[in-house]
């Protein structure tokens, strides 16, 4: 039996260090309360960044 077609979405976004500097201390809390990973607070680089999505 063939299968049901699906679709998949994806939606990734760098920040760099740089970026991840300039971020609003009025965003920082919310970071902390969701528990955002390490990478929104410190960036990372665009090889890091394929390195984890590219497997």
């Amino acid at each position: 039996m063939p299968r049901e077609k699906i679709a998949i979405d994806a939606w990734a976004s760098w920040i760099s260090p740089e970026g991840a500097k300039r971020w609003p201390v009025e965003y920082l809390h919310i970071f902390k309360k969701y528990r955002s990973p390490r990478s929104i607070f410190e960036g990372f680089s665009l090889d890091q960044m394929i390195g984890r999505h590219v497997q």
